[in-house]
């Protein structure tokens, strides 16, 4: 399966997630992602870098995916969540790999998350 099938069945079916996608963790390149979800290459860097970090620069910075800066929630060294107004991010990261899911005003932020928590304990069960 390719990891497109991933993204459209377990990340975006249930209608938890507006857009997401999966990224490599050592490029931040897109693995796969849905319509239209563009993150730039330095974003990913960026949240890669603040995840390592115990003081994460994310908490100063705010997370910026997709072009929009979210004031950050949480960044514990796994994941890390972000909010604006109604809508928000959550990432979390597998071995080799981010997975980034945003929400939209209708869609509860707990719900965005447990999906893109789910899909990476998947991940990480299988060794990415």
């Amino acid at each position: 399966m390719s990891w497109q099938y991933y993204v459209d069945e377990y990340l975006m079916k249930n209608g938890n997630v507006s857009e997401g996608g999966i990224f490599g963790l050592k490029d931040g390149s897109p693995w796969a992602t849905s319509p239209s979800f563009e993150v730039k290459s330095s974003d990913i860097k960026e949240i890669i870098a603040g995840l390592r970090d115990t003081n994460s620069p994310l908490f100063a910075s705010g997370i910026h995916v997709a072009g929009i800066q979210y004031l950050t929630l949480k960044a514990n060294g796994r994941s890390t969540y972000g909010k604006k107004g109604a809508t928000g991010v959550c990432i979390a990261k597998a071995g080799q790999c981010l997975v980034i899911g945003v929400y939209k005003e209708n869609i509860r932020g707990g719900d965005c998350a447990n999906t893109v928590e789910n899909m990476v304990g998947f991940l990480l069960e299988n060794d990415y």
